[in-house]
């Protein structure tokens, strides 16, 4: 459970009050599952990072609220990283209420230990259903995964690993992978049960199995499932850290995504000692430039990756990730640059690679143009024979509110930061739909998807607003 108090004491860790700061912005009514559920753990991750990154510059952010007060300077540089509601509520705990107080009280005698703020809500707890697997154009090759509970349960596929990725002693240690993890979960305060073991998101329980077994997969879950966990474990148990060459490849629809997705892997690189090496690939004017052949995993967009490849050595590619891959083939041929890459590793390794694809929303509207183009763009790269791993999301009539009509890709780009400032949006699938002529797809269609759905539950019809001017 979660604590509603304050941990305002000066005894209290800062780190303690940080986390609660967040979660009072993000999840005020302490919701168990939702979208402020998921918009809390990705904005408190993003604020821990903050805070230890300052911890080697000044040593107080480390300690107690007491001692964060009186560094002036590491509050203020603090404050300057965080967001305005964060800072105002950071300023009226622990400021404003120690000049308000009066005199001190006498120090309570025995008084009781205050319960820790749990990061994480318990897994198995989103507003998505249990995970669908299923086995596409396999036949009797398929042979059945059951899912993994617990991160611990690695262990028990190091066979199957090595039989994908190469002989024993060649990788790394099954047990080094899992402790990297442990130790990662330990910083991010991931969920556990009771005993204390750390519990794998249901995303990564079902998929790990089939990705660790070398099977080609498409899954698909909500924005702060755990998807990135799934395919970062892959990419690290696939390594052979002797070889000094790129391994694994990783793709992201844009660079905000692909930062992210920096993040992630540079933590659990760094958990195994550094055994694995990673690199991002980007243009020279926003910090990228030649790419580094011998990193083991390269990261970059989609179309970085097209100029990125020319400086490796596509014969010791053996997995290929696209994450939130309906973005990416969104854009324009896209689909065929990941296609010639793949069919250019085949030929230069004599062998086709692994393919993963990730996404939060792959529609599978039979009677959808757009849904059915989709399909066929992801069948094209993973081949007939695939696996299938699919969230059941529970009906979301209704959970449409705004359409915006943007008249060019300007508008659009004007649009989208002023999106993602409302903390109510974060974490929410934002869809853009072009008229296309010919397809049934366009803003008026989607509204009246959403009220078909609201009246087949007998709910009140609503009028969505389409052209609502967010620009001036």
């Amino acid at each position: 459970e979660e604590s509603t108090d304050c941990p305002d004491g000066d005894e209290v860790e800062f780190r303690e009050l940080m986390d609660w700061i967040v979660l009072d912005v993000m999840n005020p009514k302490r919701e168990e599952e939702g979208d402020a559920v998921a918009s809390y753990n990705i904005r408190v991750d993003k604020v821990r990072d903050i805070v230890d990154g300052l911890v080697d510059t000044h040593t107080s952010i480390a300690g107690t609220n007491a001692e964060v007060r009186a560094d002036k300077e590491a509050l203020e540089f603090l404050m300057s990283q965080l967001d305005p509601k964060e800072v105002a509520l950071l300023t009226k705990v622990l400021i404003e209420g120690r000049e308000n107080k009066a005199k001190p009280k006498p120090k309570a005698a025995a008084a009781a230990p205050r319960q820790r703020v749990v990061g994480r809500p318990p897994a198995h707890n989103f507003s998505y259903g249990g995970i669908s697997t299923r086995a596409q154009g396999m036949g009797g090759s398929y042979q059945q995964t059951d899912p993994i509970s617990f991160w611990d349960d690695l262990a028990s596929l190091a066979e199957m690993r090595e039989r994908t990725f190469g002989g024993k002693g060649q990788l790394v240690p099954i047990n080094t992978v899992v402790e990297a993890i442990k130790g990662y979960a330990q910083q991010s305060e991931w969920a556990r049960d009771a005993s204390g073991r750390f519990t794998v998101r249901p995303i990564q329980g079902a998929t790990l199995p089939c990705s660790l077994r070398g099977y080609n997969l498409v899954a698909t879950a909500e924005t702060g499932s755990g998807k990135t966990m799934c395919f970062a474990v892959v990419a690290v148990c696939a390594v052979v850290p002797a070889v000094a060459k790129t391994q694994v490849l990783i793709m992201a629809h844009n660079r905000t995504l692909l930062d992210q997705l920096c993040e992630e892997m540079d933590k659990l690189c760094t958990s195994t000692g550094n055994q694995v090496r990673w690199a991002f690939a980007d243009s020279k004017d926003r910090g990228g430039g030649r790419v580094d052949p011998t990193a083991h995993i390269l990261l970059a967009t989609a179309m970085q990756m097209r100029n990125a490849v020319r400086d490796i050595d596509l014969a010791y590619i053996r997995l290929i990730v696209a994450d939130e891959v309906d973005d990416i083939f969104s854009q324009n041929d896209t689909d065929k640059v990941i296609q010639e890459l793949i069919d250019q590793t085949t030929r230069r390794a004599g062998r086709r690679p692994q393919v993963m694809f990730f996404s939060a929303t792959i529609g599978d509207d039979e009677n959808d143009p757009e849904d059915r183009r989709l399909r066929m763009q992801l069948e094209n790269c993973l081949g007939p024979a695939h696996i299938i791993c699919k969230a059941e999301r529970k009906d979301v009539a209704g959970m449409t509110h705004v359409f915006i009509a943007c008249n060019s890709p300007q508008d659009k780009a004007n649009v989208l930061p002023w999106l993602l400032t409302d903390p109510m949006l974060v974490g929410s699938a934002i869809v853009f739909c072009q008229r296309k002529k010919g397809t049934a797809t366009s803003v008026e269609s989607l509204i009246e998807r959403d009220n078909d759905a609201r009246r087949r539950l007998n709910k009140q019809e609503i009028q969505g607003e389409v052209g609502v001017d967010l620009l001036s």
